[in-house]
């Protein structure tokens, strides 16, 4: 169930079932920034219906949003973006079952980890 849910929550950002279809567009810095801000209504709803996904947590959107804008390698690539955005999303849905304390040692995990993967200092980033 889990998985349906991540590529319902993709699809409903825009983001689809691959990054591959989107890269090289010229669209790709509006899609990815689009799809950032969209996502915690995307999960929020899905939580709010019952569905087995935890509430947004905002410090993790928060560095997805700073990889949307700094990170990628050009206007025309969404790669990290859609890569951070499915963690993201996978780490709700895996703590819904989690105790609280559980899902904030999850959460901090989840930050630490798309800032080692995507925010790295040797990354190229672009002005937006």
């Amino acid at each position: 169930m889990a998985i349906e849910l991540e590529d319902t929550i993709r699809r409903e950002i825009g983001l689809g079932s691959h990054y591959n279809w989107y890269n090289g567009s010229g669209s790709c810095q509006e899609i990815r920034f689009n799809a950032v801000k969209l996502l915690p209504d995307a999960i929020k709803k899905h939580a709010d219906a019952g569905e087995q996904i935890t509430q947004p947590n905002p410090e993790v959107i928060t560095i997805l949003e700073d990889i949307a804008r700094k990170h990628e390698r050009s206007e025309y690539s969404l790669t990290k973006t859609w890569q951070a955005v499915s963690d993201v999303i996978w780490a709700h849905c895996s703590a819904f079952f989690d105790a609280p304390e559980k899902k904030v040692e999850k959460f901090v995990e989840m930050a630490q980890h798309l800032r080692e993967q995507y925010c790295s200092s040797d990354d190229q980033q672009i002005n937006s």
